[in-house]
């Protein structure tokens, strides 16, 4: 159940930001992977880019509630994650 509920918010999270806006975010994420900075870091470092878009993708970041920035990229961390064969589970 658990896992359909997660699913079920993962699509509609990337819907809400747009499969453009969600496909830069996954770059972003990519990019502070490699990255020494610590986790906390790296998600405000991928915020801090996002803001500063430009054209029509800076009125797509603009118009979203942080939140909603914030769990998308907490999910494509976990993405990048899944794809890299790392468990997010404990």
């Amino acid at each position: 159940m658990q896992t359909l509920f997660l699913n079920i918010l993962f699509t509609a999270i990337r819907r809400i930001v747009t499969a453009e806006l969600f496909a830069e975010i996954l770059r972003l994420v990519q990019i502070e992977t490699d990255s020494t900075l610590s986790g906390p870091q790296k998600k405000a470092a991928v915020m801090t880019e996002l803001n500063v878009i430009k054209g029509q993708l800076g009125v797509t970041v603009s118009s979203l509630a942080s939140w909603v920035l914030s769990m998308a990229v907490d999910i494509a961390v976990t993405e990048i994650n899944k794809k890299a064969g790392l468990s997010i589970t404990k």
